[in-house]
């Protein structure tokens, strides 16, 4: 069968049978195959994982903005042209063209928080790509511990791509969640390969150690090898983008157009293989009588008449998991008590000295620099502990991702035991929201009514006594403040964890929605399905 066949033999099982799940993969697909254009070449990977630092180094500038919390808020593509050029897509199909210097005002978190400027996607055309013409480099937001909107930005954009690249840093050098990602990118590419970042972190010795760590790791959970190539951005460690640029980017901009072409016939024959999985379940059902598929039905989805025990369980789940959040952080959070004390007091000791002026003045600015330092140490503590801090996430990630898959696994056997049909399940994934930086708070140091009669004390008598009193009240702003960023922490990651129950919730009843449909296929549709079959399997 040629491709234009496939097509249309693909085009008609998915509006005839109401196969949703393939709809959206297989537009991308006849698109990529009846248009090729450009190689899409995505970056992806955790927060911090160094996907955009990877772009711009490419590049040979700094397009693309980098921070210490989550940046990219949308999708972004970089290819060549003649000119540099930025446009900026919204939602509602609006198209504007920026400079460089305003760019971060539409893909960063920080000026585009939660993407309220509603970007669909920004496009840059740059003239130092000329050497990869043909190619269209996708920065995608952050994996994992990121906002919940940029994680849905990257899954939602996955089965446009053609070759991916999953970043992932030496420290740490593989997660669960990465390999979970890997697996799902399978349904969409045949070319994945790890971007190992921050190379320049360990010796030599080291980066052999973890490339094999990667390579048993992936092979054991995916069955499969996958390339890895190694990166760094410091100018001393320049071999490796030298060997990726040389063997892998400057050979896919070569052969674009074969590249293109075996890449979209990749995604149709895994479109082609689900639809012969749902119409072969529909075709066993249309050839039973309408007893026995009634009969069928009460086997296979026996888990709808629990579908109300499988709600109870992702509640029970989540409530679980919820109650363990704040315990966990402010225990950890407490361990930075005494160092963080200390750190202010004797900051505190110096700026003291430089302190001009009377009470009331005394008082502003030791409010004022409480402010800046808490903001200081306490973002610093929640960046350099978010791995420790998402701990009972990504528990409660993992716990839900095993009810579903569990879910999953019986539907899928009774689908074998009274079918016979090895139905592939759609692999389903869980995202994860962090705060993005603590809100700070302090209580006046002194009433009011010592305020206003500050202007009559001698202060050449009682500063010392005021800066006794200042010291003395760190310590308690230090606790107060520690407990409101575990609140901030806990908000955020129960938030995630009830998003998680009620996403499992949705995907249960939308795979059950799917085979229940298939399921009531009558005889008269016998004739169709297995003509759609036929076609489907003549390779």
């Amino acid at each position: 069968m040629d491709q234009a066949q496939l097509l249309k033999n693909l085009e008609s099982a998915i509006e005839e049978f109401g196969l949703t799940s393939l709809k959206s993969r297989f537009k991308i697909a006849k698109d990529l195959m009846s248009h090729p254009v450009l190689v899409d070449v995505a970056v992806f990977g955790r927060f911090k994982a160094g996907k955009s630092s990877f772009i711009n180094d490419l590049i040979g500038q700094e397009v693309l903005p980098i921070g210490v919390i989550p940046v990219t808020a949308v999708i972004t593509r970089l290819r060549y042209g003649t000119q540099e050029r930025i446009g900026v897509r919204r939602f509602d199909g609006k198209e504007q063209v920026v400079s460089l210097k305003e760019l971060s005002q539409y893909i960063s978190e920080t000026e585009n928080p939660e993407n309220v400027k509603q970007v669909e996607s920004v496009d840059i055309e740059l003239p130092s790509l000329k050497q990869f013409e043909g190619l269209q480099f996708v920065d995608t937001p952050g994996l994992g511990s990121v906002f919940k909107h940029n994680t849905e930005t990257s899954l939602n954009w996955l089965p446009n791509v053609g070759v991916a690249l999953v970043a992932v840093s030496v420290d740490p050098p593989l997660s669960e969640q990465d390999i979970s990602f890997i697996r799902e990118l399978q349904r969409f590419t045949p070319k994945i390969m790890v971007l190992l970042s921050k190379c320049d972190l360990v010796s030599s010795d080291q980066l052999g150690e973890i490339e094999a760590f990667i390579k048993i790791q992936l092979q054991k959970n995916i069955g499969s090898d996958f390339q890895i190539w190694p990166f760094s951005n410091r100018p001393d460690f320049s071999r490796f983008k030298n060997s990726l640029e040389a063997k892998l980017l400057s050979p896919l901009a070569q052969k674009k157009d074969t590249e293109i072409q075996n890449i979209a016939a990749y995604k149709l024959e895994k479109i082609r293989t689900e639809a012969i999985g749902l119409l072969s379940v529909a075709l066993k059902a249309s050839q039973t009588t309408d007893a026995d598929r009634e009969r069928l039905q009460q086997n296979i989805l026996g888990e709808k008449a629990q579908l109300s025990a499988l709600r109870d369980e992702f509640q029970m789940l989540v409530r679980e998991y919820n109650g363990r959040t704040r315990p966990f952080i402010m225990a950890e959070l407490n361990k930075n008590l005494s160092e963080l004390e200390n750190i202010l007091t004797e900051e505190f000791d110096k700026e003291f000295k430089t302190w001009e002026g009377r009470l009331w003045a005394l008082s502003r600015k030791f409010e004022d620099w409480l402010r800046i330092s808490f903001r200081r140490e306490l973002s610093a503590i929640s960046i350099n502990q978010t791995g420790t801090f998402l701990k009972p996430l990504n528990d409660a990630h993992a716990g839900i991702l095993r009810a579903v898959r569990a879910f999953q696994s019986r539907l899928a056997g009774n689908i074998k035991e009274n079918l016979g049909v090895n139905l592939e399940m759609a692999e389903f994934d869980l995202d994860i929201k962090i705060p993005a930086e603590p809100d700070i708070s302090f209580s006046r140091i002194f009433d009011s009514h010592i305020d206003i009669l500050s202007f009559a004390i001698p202060m050449t008598l009682f500063r010392g006594a005021f800066g006794k009193h200042f010291r003395r009240s760190i310590r308690p702003e230090v606790e107060k403040n520690l407990s409101r960023l575990a609140s901030q922490w806990t908000e955020g990651i129960n938030k995630s964890i009830l998003r998680m129950g009620e996403d499992a919730q949705g995907f249960v009843v939308a795979q059950m929605d799917q085979i229940t449909q298939l399921l009531q296929s009558s005889l008269s549709r016998s004739s169709v399905i297995e003509s759609l079959l036929n076609q489907l399997s003549d390779r």
